[in-house]
């Protein structure tokens, strides 16, 4: 990733030309909810590490794991709280969720950072550790959904500015997303590529039609003025379902597969170094039913995850249904503006 990471810190600030509002950098920084980020941040990051190693590192019941989960929670309870009453610049703005439309709208792009985040994260295991794969051939094994993830973005994006409804592209690619989600369970040390590459492609069209239509929706549904403000609050609740989404899955994962080891009488996961060592030990171990016992639980372990995603796919396809049609056709009013060089001529866009 580092040649098109420096690629981009080449060109972006060479071919993006930028009016920003002629504030002072101390002004900016003054505008910034410091306090209101740092509860926030430091709030979930209770939150995640307590139900990250509940079960594992601690039992639920202990305080190991009671207090910074309670901590995390009534710390994002505060944060919600300070930032309606008490912020003056806060960076959750009440406005944004001003209609069903727009609240179900961030819900979802949430759920789908919690959804794709975590499937791109543990379909490789899957991959690696009970189909044996190497880390090249697993790679190769995820071109189905990179090379349909993308271009379905892009063309949905397209198909959105011509067709000016969201409203399909979202329906549609939760559906798919769910379908594959729905498929992955029945993914065992058998599989053959007949099932698991279909299903990849489907997870690709599905989060690649959910990806521009969502964040366009986001744009839609705000007020005038609040576009660049819903476009960073999309991000960034994206970004913390994809947090949430690793963390969480990491937890069912390793509870489910010791609940499975237990139920076999074979020793915790713990035993077993985790995720990443069941290969080491299925090569080293002479026992082929104790091999078997330990592949069915690591799947057993992967299936509890694919069912989350299921779960909240659904329910996010069905909360979809509630986003209304408002039209993309509105003149922006932010701030910044973009010279874009066309032709011989300069021309000034908003965003």
């Amino acid at each position: 990733m580092f040649p098109f990471c420096a690629a981009g810190l080449i060109l972006v600030p060479w071919l993006v030309n930028i009016d920003r509002p002629a504030d002072a950098m101390g002004e900016m920084l003054g505008r910034m909810d410091w306090l209101g980020n740092t509860l926030f941040i430091g709030s979930a990051t209770l939150f995640l590490v307590a139900v990250s190693w509940g079960g594992l590192r601690y039992s639920w019941s202990s305080a190991g794991t009671l207090v910074p989960l309670s901590l995390g929670a009534v710390g994002i309870a505060l944060t919600l709280v300070y930032e309606q009453r008490l912020a003056t610049s806060p960076f959750l703005r009440r406005r944004l969720f001003q209609n069903t439309s727009s609240t179900v709208t961030y819900i979802c792009g949430a759920i789908q950072g919690l959804v794709m985040y975590g499937q791109l994260y543990y379909v490789p295991l899957y991959f690696m550790d009970v189909k044996g794969f190497t880390p090249t051939l697993t790679g190769v094994a995820l071109l189905p959904v990179m090379f349909t993830l993308v271009p379905a973005s892009i063309v949905t994006g397209w198909l959105v500015t011509v067709s000016n409804n969201y409203q399909w592209p979202i329906w549609s690619g939760w559906t798919l997303a769910t379908v594959a989600s729905g498929l992955m369970l029945i993914w065992d040390a058998d599989t053959s590529a007949k099932i698991w590459v279909p299903t990849l492609v489907l997870l690709g069209l599905g989060h690649g039609s959910i990806l521009n239509a969502q964040n366009m929706a986001s744009h839609a549904l705000c007020e005038e003025g609040d576009e660049s403000i819903a476009a960073g609050m999309y991000a960034s609740l994206r970004q913390g379902g994809m947090a949430l989404g690793v963390g969480v899955g990491g937890s069912i994962f390793q509870n489910v597969m010791q609940l499975k080891l237990e139920r076999d009488g074979l020793p915790s996961a713990g035993t077993y170094g985790g995720t990443h060592a069941i290969t080491s030990i299925l090569s080293a171990s002479t026992d082929d039913s104790m091999q078997s016992q330990i592949l069915d639980a690591y799947v057993y372990g992967l299936r509890g995850v694919y069912g989350l995603y299921v779960g909240v796919s659904g329910a996010a396809l069905l909360m979809s249904l509630l986003i209304k049609r408002v039209s993309l056709d509105k003149e922006s009013q932010s701030k910044h503006r973009v010279h874009a060089t066309a032709v011989g001529h300069d021309s000034i866009e908003q965003i």
